[in-house]
């Protein structure tokens, strides 16, 4: 299926919410990514977050969702900007601050920032981050 077809069905509301998941799944097709990321249904959002070819002006747009569990997904994609990483890492919510602390290519800037976190969490999974670096190098 093109994907002038795929959007002309989309409009038609020819797809189930499976079937658009299951689409976001295997889809090499940023331009779908990009149209869907703008689904009213926060589960497609979260989807559209979670792959890691979702381009990143399009994980920059879903880093400001109103769904903490969008804005989680985003952080942990591995696909994810510094940038973006850098803005979730101020996010209102500790488990989207905790989702970028675990994202493995956060910085090491972004972890100290966050080790001072107000949430004990947030600081216990920079513990675990510092550790996991350091058997790295």
């Amino acid at each position: 299926m093109t994907y002038k077809e795929f959007r002309i069905q989309y409009a038609l509301g020819v797809f189930s919410k499976e079937d658009l998941e299951e689409k976001i799944e295997h889809t090499k097709d940023k331009r779908i990514l990009d149209l869907l990321s703008r689904d009213k249904d926060p589960d497609i959002r979260f989807c559209v977050s979670f792959n890691s070819i979702t381009p990143n002006d399009t994980l920059e747009k879903l880093s400001k969702d109103k769904s903490s569990q969008v804005r989680f997904s985003v952080a942990s994609n591995k696909s994810a900007s510094q940038n973006i990483l850098e803005k979730l890492s101020k996010d209102k919510d500790y488990n989207v601050r905790r989702s970028v602390v675990e994202n493995p290519n956060v910085s090491m800037e972004i972890l100290e920032k966050l080790s001072k976190d107000k949430e004990v969490y947030v600081r216990r999974a920079c513990k675990y981050s510092y550790i996991n670096i350091s058997k790295v190098k």
